[in-house]
């Protein structure tokens, strides 16, 4: 039996990534993707690009985090086929909402990602919350914000991930929660969502 490739999105500070924990401890055998992965030599050029240091053009930025992501598709296919669990912290949606808020036609961007075969989750969880919220967040996790971590440039990303959601891009389900809701009540409410999917 094929397994479940299932995908956490949101701009920052949304509380994906306490979701995904959340998860993988509820799912004990899945295998976890986290993007952009900083182990390997383009993710050390992006590290470097969020921390500021160097300077990408949008079509950089976006072919940067899309081979990013595309080295692990025959991985996630196989480990699909062999009937696990895939989370993603992050994924092609990523991209697109980013590098479109930095100036990459988006639409441009959806004809590659289709072009390249990238594999659809069979859910994708948007953690829904709003630009002010996300600046307040993050300056509470960190001194200082990475370079997207803008109210008016999250305020785009948003705008994109909603898009892409309506449009229904990629993805076999799009499901849209409210980040202002207790870190429990969503943790609850998606693993009730992924219940019913099976």
């Amino acid at each position: 039996m094929r397994g479940k490739l299932i995908c956490f999105e949101g701009i920052d500070g949304s509380g994906k990534g306490t979701q995904v924990r959340a998860m993988r401890r509820r799912m004990p055998g899945s295998v976890l993707f986290t993007y952009p992965d900083k182990n390997w030599p383009i993710g050390s050029i992006i590290s470097s690009f969020l921390e500021k240091k160097v300077s990408l053009s949008p079509a950089q930025q976006f072919l940067l985090y899309l081979a990013d992501i595309h080295k692990d598709q025959e991985k996630i296919r196989l480990m699909l086929e062999s009937g696990k669990t895939v989370i993603l912290d992050r994924y092609i949606f990523s991209t697109l909402a980013y590098q479109g808020a930095s100036g990459f036609e988006i639409q441009r961007g959806e004809g590659i990602a289709k072009e390249l075969g990238f594999i659809p989750p069979d859910i994708t969880f948007l953690i829904d919350i709003d630009p002010k919220t996300s600046v307040l967040r993050k300056r509470k996790q960190n001194k200082s914000l990475e370079r997207f971590e803008k109210q008016r440039f999250l305020t785009r990303a948003r705008k994109n991930y909603l898009s892409l959601t309506k449009e229904k891009f990629l993805s076999k389900k799009w499901l849209v929660l409210d980040g202002r809701k207790g870190e429990a009540d969503i943790a609850e409410e998606i693993r009730l969502l992924v219940l019913k999917s099976r």
